[in-house]
């Protein structure tokens, strides 16, 4: 029997997203937990209308803001009563095509001493290719594409509900540290979480990421020793203060705090290679992947990398590696044609095209690529 699921929700002023979140996970939850934080528009009356017509088991509670994500959070997740608890925010959906994946997934790890957690990929929609991390649509979820690309943000939002699972930090919250205090596991999917926080304008976006900037500040006053806040100003100056060298820095001070943190050489290395580091940012991927040998971003990243530094066949090593930690993924198999291209290899190259297009029929880039491998064939030909 699939293990039930509890969506919790902290909410405020949120009319124009909250239904299309709540849609999106009405075949996959089984319960909702809405906790508002002072809405003055019709939140509150949208969520009542859709207990009323569509899911009655949802309640909403008040809770009066306190500057402290985790204080919310955390009186939501009290009231939850199923076995794992999902957590969104009003402006992210999951793709219904993903539901059966979910469930499959809490199924093989409800198990005791399995993961406690599992990581999503928050997909934050957005058009600025400038944001670290930022990759163009892969068109599998052309329906919800509603920029031209995305940066991907692993982030545990999934996980059991236990007592002693609770989140930290007033902003960029996280369970996580409360999950390995108890040594508990974490395991990363490739499910994402589709967030459109942008569709409410790039100024609102780094304007709220600059005040938690200055929140992080304060913080880091009296919790110098506390790996996630340095983490959290190096996303926030890669992000929005444009600030690389600043970025860099946090990382480092993360790290050294937290040498086993991965998203934290994830993040330095990604901002290492904005700023053409291209060799330090290969040895912070190799020393990351001596503490997980078989973290599929790691391996995948590595090998983007060593393509940049002209190293196509240790890159194609380590493509063989990602493809198969994860043999679904697209971007593999393209970016291998890419390089069999570049080898004047072409016959391989559109082997390797075509398994991206299997996987993902709608991607036009590939398709190009496709087109004009076969055309250079016919022209040797």
């Amino acid at each position: 029997m699939t293990p039930t699921i509890s969506l919790c929700l902290i909410v405020k002023n949120e009319e124009d997203y909250i239904e299309q979140c709540l849609n999106s996970v009405l075949e996959l939850v089984n319960e909702i937990i809405i906790i508002d934080t002072g809405s003055t528009d019709k939140t509150k009356e949208l969520a009542l209308d859709f207990k009323k017509n569509k899911f009655p088991n949802l309640k909403i509670l008040d809770f009066p803001w306190v500057q402290d994500f985790s204080s919310a959070r955390n009186f939501s997740t009290s009231y939850a009563t199923s076995e794992w608890i999902l957590i969104l925010d009003a402006d992210e959906i999951i793709a219904k095509e993903d539901h059966n994946k979910i469930k499959e997934l809490i199924l093989k790890y409800n198990k005791p001493n399995t993961a406690m957690g599992l990581m999503l990929i928050q997909r934050n929609y957005a058009n600025n290719s400038k944001l670290v991390g930022w990759t163009q649509n892969d068109e599998k979820y052309v329906s919800l594409e509603k920029f031209s690309g995305f940066y991907p943000t692993p982030i545990t939002r999934l996980f059991k509900n236990k007592q002693e699972i609770v989140f930290r930090s007033k902003v960029h919250e996280s369970v996580d540290d409360s999950i390995f205090e108890k040594k508990g596991k974490i395991k990363l999917t490739e499910i994402p979480i589709h967030h459109f926080q942008y569709e409410r304008g790039e100024e609102y976006v780094k304007q709220k990421q600059l005040n938690y900037f200055d929140i992080c500040k304060e913080m880091v006053k009296t919790r110098k020793q506390d790996f996630k806040v340095w983490f959290d100003m190096g996303v926030i100056s890669a992000n929005y203060r444009n600030s690389p060298t600043d970025s860099e820095k946090f990382f480092k001070q993360s790290l050294e705090l937290n040498p086993h943190y991965l998203l934290s050489y994830l993040q330095l290395a990604t901002v290492l290679e904005k700023q053409n580091k291209l060799e330090a940012a290969i040895t912070i991927y190799k020393k990351a992947l001596s503490i997980e040998k078989n973290n599929f971003h790691l391996v995948h990243n590595l090998a983007v990398a060593l393509t940049k530094t002209n190293k196509p066949i240790l890159a194609l090593k380590f493509f063989e590696h990602a493809a198969k930690l994860n043999p679904n993924n697209p971007h593999v198999y393209t970016n291998v044609g890419c390089i069999f291209g570049q080898l004047g290899k072409f016959k391989d190259a559109t082997e390797f095209f075509q398994k991206s297009l299997d996987l993902n029929p709608n991607d036009t880039r590939v398709k190009n690529l496709l087109e004009g491998t076969k055309n250079k064939i016919n022209k040797n030909n």
